[in-house]
């Protein structure tokens, strides 16, 4: 009698992963509030907020010098 191979045994079973619970929805996301305005820059590059806060010296100062290069042609 020749030799008989003996059986292998049964390889385990994977186990089977449990299923995922779905994710939540995500809330949807609130509109962002339009930015205000910005304030108008004059002929010097100030703008009109920093003349207002600015005092009257610098006021005069600025004024002057826009005169001045307005008079020289320089101010378009």
């Amino acid at each position: 009698m020749a030799g008989s191979a003996s059986p292998t045994a049964p390889t385990a079973s994977t186990a089977l992963t449990a299923p995922t619970a779905p994710t939540a929805p995500t809330a949807p996301t609130a509109p962002t509030a339009p930015t205000a305005p910005t304030a108008p820059t004059g002929a010097t590059g100030a703008s009109v907020g920093s003349l207002a806060a600015a005092s009257r010296d610098e006021v005069k100062s600025v004024r002057v010098s826009w005169l001045a290069a307005n008079a020289l042609g320089v101010v378009p």
